[in-house]
């Protein structure tokens, strides 16, 4: 298709597409290059210059294209590796995120293998103190079990039993042994004809008698049948104030010899009552709960307070110098250690001995009520001073929130450990006080017989009395620490928190105790030679 010109019509738009013959069909335009065409027409120049550049592109295209046919069949090609790559990315994701669920699986199962072993572990060392531990209670568990079994059968015999020691803590103490032994035979009939569960052969030495107690006082000079051993406990137990019909003054002996041995007895050193004390040692009742900060505040005022208080009462005593002392004092753990040297004269045992003719006797006894003292008051006659009545009836009363007492003219703060014993030479004093409960104190330290045994032996074999001495020495001793390491124990049973063999300390304690209770135990069972 031509135009009036002569000129092929052509689509000039796909340049691509083009052929050689559809553009130089004309060999005269062929011939005629752009600069020629500018003289006859600017117009037709451009066309001319198009022309031109249109037959340069056909060649450059004519070589271009294969390579556009294969960027083309690249592309697709690449397309569809794109596309198998996106689901291979989606199956490699599908696999870590399965990897990921497989390792937090491993860690969960790494972590529970450890706490396993770590349990194991723990299990064996468990299993390692709970061997030492039972080893350690293996030689207790007969003696606990056969306590268990004596406790069982002791509370369900309890009724009976203290029925008849209070019997004879209110009533026997007047009698002679034979009367007692009568009077007990025919309770305990009494007792089981109303069907009172008691123990067969009861006495108050059995019911009330601690046994390392009982030792104690034979090594303080309290003669070892018996006889003397019932009054003591008797005594200790009773709450009137005890008169010992003593006319060979074998209760004063016996006095006398409890303070030369230098008898330690509890002291107090503060005013509430809170703490108490030792020989040597102030601390905190094992019964109260944790101190606080205001509690250690506390203990430390009332300790400086009662120690400046206890320091004026030895001064008192007419000592011929100041008394000195040493303490280590520890506020947070409420504890103090004091050391007091009191030359000549032996305060520690706490007993103050007087006579009713003694002018300083209402001090002397004063000093006793306030600080807790034992008080003796020896060879009265048929009448007691009244100042003492109220001593004698324990009238105490309140006043500012503390226990009183009225000696004479005085208002004395009144102590628990205050003891008052009271002796006569007379042989039936006729003093009808109340409060005083009337004994025999020869009888208390033991009859004549056994005395005239004793010096015999003294005197004939001396060695012998001097290994038993030391014998009861030892023994009583050695048996006072057993028990203190069987109480040690039960209480470190007691407070441990938790499992008792994760308490490492306990275990340690048990195996150090179970040493000395074996080597206690073996020096027991020795024989003397």
């Amino acid at each position: 298709m031509t135009t009036r010109d002569a000129i092929p019509l052509v689509d000039f738009c796909d340049a691509d597409s083009c052929t050689f013959s559809e553009f130089w069909t004309n060999s005269q335009v062929q011939r005629q290059p752009p600069r020629t065409s500018f003289e006859v027409s600017k117009a037709c120049t451009s066309l001319c210059m198009w022309v031109h550049a249109m037959y340069k592109y056909y060649f450059v295209n004519k070589s271009v294209a294969p390579k556009k046919a294969t960027l083309a069949t690249a592309k697709e090609e690449l397309a569809i590796t794109e596309k198998a790559l996106a689901e291979a990315k989606a199956r490699m994701k599908e696999v870590m995120d399965g990897l990921a669920v497989l390792e937090k699986k491993l860690q969960d199962t790494m972590n529970h293998k450890a706490k396993l072993e770590a349990n194991m572990k723990l299990c064996e060392d468990r299993m390692g103190r709970a061997v030492r531990l039972v080893s350690g209670l293996a030689d207790e568990k007969e003696r606990w079990k056969s306590t268990v079994a004596s406790l069982g059968l002791t509370i369900s015999n309890v009724i009976g039993d203290v029925l008849i020691s209070a019997g004879a803590v209110a009533y026997l103490t007047p009698f002679t042994d034979k009367y007692r032994r009568g009077l007990l035979k025919e309770w305990l009939v009494i007792v089981g004809e109303v069907g009172v569960p008691h123990t067969v052969k009861c006495t108050p030495v059995s019911t009330l008698g601690e046994p390392v107690t009982i030792r104690k006082w034979q090594l303080e000079g309290l003669p070892r049948d018996f006889l003397s051993t019932e009054n003591a406990v008797l005594v200790f137990n009773s709450t009137r104030w005890p008169l010992f019909i003593d006319p060979q003054r074998q209760a004063n002996r016996y006095w006398n010899n409890r303070r030369e041995k230098g008898v330690r007895g509890h002291m107090r050193l503060e005013h509430t009552g809170t703490y108490h004390s030792s020989p040597g040692t102030c601390r905190k009742d094992s019964s109260m709960s944790k101190p606080t900060t205001a509690d250690r505040a506390q203990w430390a005022r009332a300790y400086h307070s009662s120690f400046s208080l206890d320091m004026a009462w030895y001064s008192r005593r007419g000592m011929n110098h100041t008394p000195q002392f040493s303490r280590v004092l520890d506020s947070a753990a409420m504890c103090c250690r004091v050391t007091i040297l009191l030359g000549r004269v032996n305060w520690a045992s706490g007993l103050a001995i007087a006579k009713l003719t003694d002018r300083d006797l209402l001090r002397s006894l004063e000093s006793a009520v306030r600080f807790g003292k034992q008080c003796l008051i020896e060879n009265v006659g048929t009448e007691l001073d009244p100042a003492l009545d109220s001593v004698l009836q324990r009238q105490v009363f309140r006043q500012a929130g503390t226990n009183v007492i009225k000696i004479g003219d005085s208002i004395v703060p009144y102590n628990e450990d205050f003891r008052l014993f009271i002796t006569t030479k007379l042989p039936n004093p006729s003093l009808h006080t109340r409060g005083v409960d009337q004994g025999h104190g020869g009888q208390l330290c033991s009859r004549s017989q056994d005395q005239l045994l004793a010096l015999v032996v003294m005197e004939e074999r001396p060695d012998l009395e001097e290994a038993r001495g030391a014998l009861i020495v030892s023994s009583a001793q050695m048996r006072h620490e057993l028990k203190e390491i069987e109480d040690r124990i039960l209480y470190r049973l007691s407070v441990s928190e938790g499992s008792p063999v994760d308490d490492i300390d306990l275990i340690n304690t048990l195996e150090a105790s179970k040493v000395k209770s074996e080597e206690i135990k073996l020096a027991l069972n020795t024989p003397t030679t």
